[in-house]
Formats: structure tokens, sequence, C-alpha cells
């Protein structure tokens, strides 16, 4: 991180479709790091981000690196919580509090009366123990029974 960054941080911005295409990279990382068995293509990727965003389904906030998001958190708001749906930061700028600074924001600016509410996969212990640490509590557990392939 350059002496300009420490003394006034990368910028959070909202982004709109014109991203969906970086959007729809960083989200293919993010399937990848945490082992989601999700199998979309880029382009689905991409099209599927497009269409939250034209609908504000969801909104997206991230922090950017020359105009390039690095990290980015998708989330919409629901009657009683902010639904987080998507934190991530690129595995290079991951270290410098990027994906708390998001957190800070959102809990700072939507966030102020209602708790923020995410999911995360049961394998994915990095990410368990990052909020965790960032004042999350345990709320639901979610089972799955694979389907039987003799069936």
């Amino acid at each position: 991180m350059t002496i300009l960054q420490q003394s006034v941080g990368y910028p959070v911005a909202r982004l709109t479709s014109r991203q969906s295409k970086a959007l729809a990279l960083l989200n293919a990382e993010l399937i990848q790091d945490e082992g989601h068995s999700n199998n979309l293509s880029l382009l689905e990727l991409e099209t599927r981000m497009t269409e939250w965003l034209d609908e504000e389904e969801y909104f997206c906030h991230a922090v950017l690196h020359r105009n390039l998001p690095v990290s980015y958190c998708l989330w919409r708001e629901e009657a009683s919580h902010i639904h987080v749906r998507q934190l991530f930061t690129l595995r290079n700028y991951r270290g410098r509090g990027l994906a708390t600074k998001l957190l800070d924001f959102l809990q700072d600016k939507f966030a102020i009366d209602k708790p923020l509410r995410l999911e995360v996969l049961a394998s994915n212990k990095a990410a368990m123990t990052f909020y965790q640490k960032h004042g999350f509590e345990l709320y639901a557990h979610t089972f799955q029974k694979k389907p039987n392939p003799q069936a």
C-alpha cells in the first residue's frame, strides 16, 4: 500500500450494471475461493449481476483502486435486516481492511437501525472467522441433503 493510500484510503463507490463484467470476474473468484457449487459461466454471472443491479434487486458498493473494483459488497434491504449477498476482496488486496471498510460503510449508511445478515458456506472457515472477528454472531443453520443419484 502506498503512503497516499494509507493516508486517504481507497474510495468506496456505488457500482451499476455498467460494471457487471468486472463484478462477474470478482464473483467467479469468490465462487472459487469459497468452494461454492455454482457453475455459472462468466457470461451468466455477468447477466445475473446486470439483472440484479438494473432491477435494483441488489445494490453494490465497492472499494476502488485505479477506478477498478478490488473489493465489493452486494446487498439489499429487507424489512427486518440488511442482507449481504456477496462480500469479496481480490486475493492481492486482502489484509488491507477493505472488506471491513465496506461492512462499516454499509452499517453506517444503510443499516443504522437494522442488523446486517449474511450466509457463509460451512466449509469456509476463513470467512466465519472474519465475520465473528467483526461482531457477527451465528443466527441460523441451513441444512442441505444432496440428491440421491440412484433415484
